[in-house]
């Protein structure tokens, strides 16, 4: 009787030991697949003048998320773009923001980038933080970006 119990128990962690997942069963593969229907935009920084810095983006219509109003009116993408440039991180003070509004209409079959810049007034020698969100109305998803910004010359790329 003994023998049996202990032979159940020996038996019982044995196969409650057993792994039925293992890693090499699993696909994993999607924690390292780029996300085809998420924006990535691109972004550069450019300061133009002792004043003057321009942020240019470029964003795949193949992001983008294209639909009608109505049924008389055609394909469009529509993202909004806005800004806010804080001292820091941590900072509540603003030291400017804006907003921009594109909208695209839709060429069937083809692939379009969009691109433009818009300009800030930061002045030379100057650090800050600039917070960019990209949001795509049609699809309500959105893409933030943070940037630092350190003007130490007046007429260079970061």
């Amino acid at each position: 009787m003994k023998k049996a119990l202990v032979c159940i128990v020996i038996l019982t962690g044995l196969f409650s030991c057993t792994v039925t997942h293992l890693p090499s069963n699993q696909d994993i593969s999607g924690i390292y697949r780029f996300d085809p229907y998420t924006m990535h935009p691109d972004l550069q920084l450019y300061h133009r003048s002792a004043q003057v810095t321009e942020i240019y983006y470029d964003l795949s219509s193949e992001e983008l998320l294209y639909s009608k109003i109505s049924a008389d009116t055609v394909y469009s993408a529509r993202v909004m773009i806005s800004y806010l440039l804080t001292p820091s991180f941590e900072s509540q003070i603003v030291l400017d923001s804006g907003r921009l509004s594109i909208t695209d209409i839709k060429t069937p079959s083809v692939k379009k980038r969009l691109r433009g810049k818009f300009a800030l007034n930061i002045a030379e020698g100057t650090t800050c933080l600039l917070k960019i969100s990209f949001y795509d109305q049609n699809r309500r998803q959105d893409f933030e970006n943070y940037l630092d910004v350190f003007k130490g010359g007046s007429t260079n790329p970061q």
